[in-house]
């Protein structure tokens, strides 16, 4: 009896280790690389359109304080001047005084559009750390291979590439069957309410049905895996969902000599502790896709252990347990952000306020966030209301398809560009929010990703300090924009 028990447990162990071989040893990345073509811009060209792109401050400060209305219309004019065959060929109309759309009808209108997004603001510079860049963040200086300031990357790199590479089409006669629209808010990082937005109403007023969409979000990059050393081209089929909600305590004031047991201050510390100590839970789904996508360029013992989630998943969870960028891909965050309260040291403050900011995970919505932060904070002396200062909120956006036309063509696009150099392609959720959000009711197809390829040491400066883009970055985003409007 016991050598059938033996027996049988070492059949399952060999069929168990006979599936963990060939899971391992089978392939699932693509070893394909692209088709080289014939199209280099000018560099020096498009180095000096990023270098004086830089100069216009069309800083969004937030939505107290609008970008500039001279800054946007005199880089409205810039973009004018340098590409004159796109503003006499292409229809170009300015939404809601500041936001540009651009219409180039394509030589079969009975296809379904494309849209190619970009921005025209920017992040501000921290105030009290401008002697932190190695160059001035608004000069444009050309300095060691790489053009420096503020929106290089963020997003200025879009509008550059999309204009120039059209630019040039048009230079050479060449026009895409399908209708192109290029759209450029410019209010996206204060919400794209007053630009994308109204973009996105006035083509649905038209009755536009796009095909696909591609926007910021994914780039091209190597070293974010240890030891997968392929540039790694990520693109994002999903953004979270942001909401930002307002915690507030109220308590009876009075002299700080008399203090009851909880201050309004302490019954709201109460509360963000206990929603820091609480977070969602996980959900690995994302993720795992991701690292799927990647094991085949692992060592032997990472490609087992990614190939085979079904078993080592927990394993594999553990390990990221103290990764913050992991971890925002698994769950909806919770950010404590804003706090105030009280006037004087010897006063007890009446109310003392919260605002905490989540990115919401799909499977989520604004409702049951705030809902889950009551039912956590479990005390009737806080209010939990949606901020009003800017939008009630936006869910998680839908997960766009990683198959079909638009993401052939944007990862035929990609390997091309990268040609001969071989490129992994990879999904990955994305954990900030972008314009795309505005556009769900034109397409269910939305794709994240501009061809910038980006070191992982660079990717901090993307809203922070040095922020800059290589000269030879630059020239393959104009060829990646090109070779995918020549193929539409």
């Amino acid at each position: 009896m016991k050598t059938k028990w033996v027996k049988g447990l070492l059949a399952i162990l060999v069929v168990l280790i006979a599936i963990i071989l060939i899971r391992t040893f089978s392939p699932t990345a693509s070893d394909a690389t692209g088709n080289g073509f014939d199209f280099a811009p000018d560099e020096a060209r498009v180095t000096g359109l990023m270098s004086d792109a830089v100069k216009y401050k069309t800083i969004s400060f937030g939505r107290d304080k609008p970008t500039s209305s001279k800054q946007l219309i005199a880089f409205h004019q810039f973009l004018a001047d340098k590409f004159p065959l796109v503003h006499r060929s292409l229809k170009r109309e300015v939404v809601n005084k500041y936001s540009l759309l651009y219409t180039w009808q394509g030589s079969a209108p009975q296809e379904k559009p494309v849209l190619l997004l970009g921005h025209l603001d920017v992040v501000p510079v921290i105030p009290g750390t401008e002697a932190d860049w190695k160059q001035p963040p608004y000069a444009g200086v050309v300095a060691d291979g790489y053009i420096w300031g503020r929106g290089t990357l963020d997003n200025k790199v879009n509008i550059i590439g999309i204009l120039e590479a059209a630019e040039n089409m048009l230079g050479a006669g060449v026009q895409p069957q399908r209708t192109i629209y290029f759209a450029f808010g410019h209010d996206e990082e204060q919400g794209g309410i007053d630009g994308a937005l109204e973009i996105s109403k006035l083509l649905e007023s038209r009755g536009v049905e796009a095909e696909f969409l591609i926007d910021e979000g994914g780039l091209v990059t190597s070293g974010v895996v240890p030891g997968v050393d392929v540039p790694l081209a990520i693109i994002a089929p999903a953004e979270k969902g942001i909401v930002t909600l307002e915690l507030k305590a109220r308590g009876a004031g009075g002299h700080s000599s008399v203090p009851p047991k909880q201050s309004s201050i302490g019954i709201l510390a109460a509360a963000i502790a206990s929603l820091e100590a609480n977070q969602f839970p996980r959900d690995f789904s994302h993720t795992q896709q991701f690292l799927e996508s990647v094991a085949d360029e692992m060592g032997l013992v990472n490609r087992m252990v990614m190939k085979n989630l079904w078993l080592f998943k927990p394993v594999v969870m553990a390990s990221l347990a103290n990764d913050a960028q992991a971890q925002a891909g698994m769950r909806t965050t919770t950010a404590a952000t804003v706090i105030a309260g009280g006037i004087k040291a010897n006063v007890l403050p009446i109310d003392a306020t919260a605002k905490v900011n989540f990115r919401i995970l799909p499977g989520e919505t604004p409702d049951t966030v705030r809902q889950r932060v009551i039912d956590v904070i479990d005390d009737t002396r806080v209010s939990v209301d949606f901020d009003i200062s800017g939008q009630r909120g936006m869910g998680p956006s839908p997960v766009s398809p990683t198959e079909g036309y638009g993401w052939e063509k944007i990862t035929s696009a990609i390997r091309d560009t990268a040609a001969p150099q071989r490129i992994v392609i990879t999904p990955r959720l994305l954990v900030a929010a972008t314009d795309t959000r505005h556009y769900r009711n034109l397409t269910s197809n939305h794709y994240r990703f501009t061809y910038m390829a980006l070191p992982v040491g660079d990717l901090g400066t993307i809203h922070g300090t040095n922020e800059r883009i290589g000269v030879k970055t630059l020239n393959d985003t104009v060829r990646f924009y090109h070779r995918l409007m020549s193929g539409l």
